[in-house]
């Protein structure tokens, strides 16, 4: 098998509040290459980690973030909604979650509004996070672009939302090195021309053996998984049998 990187898809989202920093500490102690998470911009301009433009799906407060000052936001509880055991947890700040990261795993960075890729990566710089971060900002050529021309050294990764050969050309021009799929548009096809030109493939959401090792007997590149601790031990598994020639 080749070397495949392990993703952790907002931490270790199975057993922990995504996007919080004990998610990804879970994630980090199974062993990802990465942590995947979600930026988003306050009203008063502090970038925070967050999925979704409201805050009510993962916190007990109501509201966008984008009306909403850091101060009201610091103030959530972004643990209960999950499990009691996890009352009290805070929104991170991308700072906050990137001085977590350093020197344990590579940041795996959406971006998930517009107009903030300066602020991103100027926060990246100040924590010496610049190489070992990957930036998804969607399909759009002209946003990744200016993310490669911001940050030259930062790779990106562009978003297919079909496996049609013209978002491998579009991953091109963007000057991205990854390109990104969902689980349930992912074809060996596909793959191998993304491969035959050069782009990392990158595919998400997975969890269980069946959807695992499809992916890697495909030849994906980057599993981006729910479940970090049992995608690492199936891996570990498959890697055992394929050296006992089973």
């Amino acid at each position: 098998m080749e070397i495949v990187i392990i993703v952790g898809h907002r931490g270790d989202i199975l057993n922990f509040p995504e996007n919080t920093i004990p998610a990804f500490e879970s994630a980090i102690s199974a062993g990802v290459d990465y942590v995947e998470f979600d930026v988003r911009k306050t009203r008063d301009g502090v970038l925070i980690i967050m999925h979704d433009e409201n805050v009510q799906r993962t916190t007990d407060g109501v509201g966008k973030i984008s009306e909403m000052r850091y101060e009201e936001v610091a103030e959530l509880d972004a643990g209960s909604w999950f499990d009691k055991r996890f009352e009290g947890l805070k929104v991170p700040t991308l700072e906050e979650t990137l001085r977590c990261l350093k020197d344990r795993c590579g940041a795996y960075l959406e971006i998930k509004v517009d107009g903030i890729e300066e602020e991103v990566i100027q926060i990246l710089e100040e924590t010496k996070m610049v190489k070992d971060t990957l930036i998804l900002d969607g399909n759009d050529v002209e946003k990744l672009k200016r993310v490669r021309k911001l940050s030259p050294f930062t790779p990106t990764e562009f978003q297919a939302i079909s496996s049609e050969e013209k978002w491998i050309d579009m991953a091109l021009e963007a000057g991205s090195r990854v390109i990104s799929i969902h689980k349930k548009l992912i074809n060996r096809d596909f793959v191998e021309k993304a491969h035959f030109r050069c782009l990392l493939v990158t595919t998400w959401p997975l969890v269980g053996v069946n959807e695992v090792l499809r992916a890697v007997n495909m030849g994906v590149d980057h599993l981006v998984t729910d479940d970090p601790w049992g995608t690492i031990s199936i891996l570990r598994n498959y890697n055992h049998k394929l050296r006992q020639g089973k």
